[in-house]
């Protein structure tokens, strides 16, 4: 089976309906990370049913709410069918928290690779640079 070209996983719901609504990225190949892992608690092994249990209570919703919220819409990247992966985080705390655990899940489960890192850096640079442009509110989710 061939790869799909790019799956771009952006920092939350909020960023993702920006993005949809301005028709900044194809749609389809657009993903929300809906997570907050600068607070609560967390284990080693990133997306294990311990994982998602703890991050659950940390969010004071059941693990079934949890997965419908966070772990749904990352399918695309669990699948692997992607041969690219862009990651739009800002430069805040809050964002690169939830880019250091998808950076994490990624050497531990996919690949390592320089391209992907420099592709990472690029959106960052191209985020920051239209948030100071006002090309892209600022929000707390996005």
């Amino acid at each position: 089976m061939a790869l799909k070209e790019t799956l771009n996983i952006l920092n939350g719901t909020e960023m993702y309906k920006h993005f949809k609504e301005t028709q900044f990225l194809d749609s389809k190949n657009m993903i929300p990370f809906n997570e907050a892992m600068c607070y609560g608690d967390t284990c080693e092994v990133i997306f294990s049913e311990e994982f998602n249990n703890i991050r659950a209570k940390v969010h004071h919703v059941t693990p079934a709410q949890y997965t419908d919220i966070t772990l749904k819409p990352l399918q695309p990247l669990f699948s692997g069918e992607f041969g690219r992966i862009a990651l739009w985080f800002d430069e805040d705390m809050f964002c690169q928290m939830n880019l250091l655990t998808i950076l994490a899940w990624l050497d531990l489960t996919v690949v390592r690779s320089h391209s992907i890192l420099w592709e990472i850096a690029f959106n960052l640079w191209i985020l920051i640079a239209w948030r100071q442009k006002g090309l892209i509110p600022c929000t707390k989710e996005s």
